[in-house]
């Protein structure tokens, strides 16, 4: 079909894929005109119907159930579905929980490097650990361990939360005895000072290494312990801060490519036929990104050769950037494929 027939929309992820031009306000006016004639005379023969019904007696009660629109998932299979994707960081002052974030090992904790003593996963033992990164300004830390074939927690989008149209799973402390998962209202989304930044925070009564999860499962937020107090970061913003400690070691380093990352829905891939989930959402201004030709919108599609399925995939493709010179960077924009070549500073 002729892309001239298409309306473009300011937000269509950079894939060209715009919906169809909008009807005419004439056709659109005859449509609600019909429809609004239509709902009328639905109401009207209802009515007839219910009065009709009482004149005769008809007061049965109705053997229908109500229908619950958002089915809860039962918390007590919860802990058994999240088990292999949780880490259990012991150190000298405790221990912490940690999340698996790749199958080879990458972990993100509440813990600290120094302390650290051994890495449980799944009834196994790992006694050394490698620092990849830690911002002890947000209390957190990204570690490795040498392993394989690991299960990485599934991710998902905390998006605007309201108090009043959206609970969420609140699992706190989920690996030490009697812990158990319970239903909770969160707080309204808001912005706070954090970390050299402006980030997205849900407040609220949490603990440090509180998990907040949404009702698949999916981990959308941490909870982190900041000079302010116990903060839940969404995973908008954890997302982008541990993509720093990996690459770098520490938040805003003089070497970061200036972009930032986010996480598509399901249904957001589905809307518009994507062939992948990870897009660039933000490129400064003066930026190695910039300069390479990425643009906001962008798909990720691969890293140094790596291929990016999921948010687990840039772990490894960051690994495999380590010991390069310049990166190549394979996109999906205007519903194609292209490569650039990133110079990291």
């Amino acid at each position: 079909m002729d892309r001239n027939q298409y309306e473009p929309l300011p937000d269509h992820y950079g894939t060209g894929r715009e919906p169809y031009r909008k009807k005419s306000l004439v056709s659109l006016s005859l449509l609600l005109f019909a429809l609004l004639i239509g709902a009328n005379l639905v109401s009207f023969a209802f009515l007839m119907g219910y009065n009709v019904g009482k004149q005769k007696g008809d007061t049965a009660p109705s053997s229908r159930q109500p229908e619950n629109l958002s089915p809860q998932p039962s918390l007590s299979d919860l802990p058994l579905q999240l088990k292999e994707s949780l880490a259990e960081v012991q150190t000298r002052s405790g221990s912490h929980t940690g999340i698996v974030l790749s199958r080879s090992g990458y972990i993100l904790t509440t813990a600290e490097y120094e302390d650290l003593e051994s890495v449980k996963i799944g009834g196994r033992s790992y006694e050394e650990a490698q620092l990849k990164g830690s911002a002890p300004e947000l209390g957190l830390t990204v570690i490795r361990v040498e392993a394989e074939a690991l299960k990485p927690m599934s991710l998902g989008l905390c998006g605007v939360v309201s108090a009043t149209e959206e609970l969420l799973i609140r699992y706190g402390q989920p690996l030490f005895p009697g812990s158990s998962p319970e239903w909770i209202q969160p707080a309204a989304q808001t912005r706070r000072f954090l970390a050299g930044g402006s980030r997205s925070v849900l407040e609220g009564s949490y603990t440090t290494g509180d998990l907040l999860l949404n009702d698949r499962g999916e981990l959308i937020a941490l909870c982190v312990s900041t000079a302010e107090g116990v903060v839940a970061l969404p995973m908008e913003e954890l997302l982008n801060l541990i993509l720093e400690l990996v690459a770098f070691g520490s938040l805003d380093s003089p070497d970061s490519p200036g972009l930032e990352v986010s996480l598509l829905d399901e249904a957001q891939s589905l809307y518009w036929d994507l062939p992948g989930n990870l897009m660039i959402s933000r490129i400064e201004h003066d930026s190695p990104a910039l300069d390479a030709g990425l643009r906001e919108g962008d798909l990720l599609l691969q890293i140094a050769g790596v291929e990016i399925h999921s948010p687990a995939d840039l772990w490894e493709a960051l690994d495999a950037c380590q010991s390069q010179g310049p990166i190549t960077i394979r996109i999906y924009r205007d519903s194609q494929e292209l490569e650039l070549t990133l110079e990291p500073n």
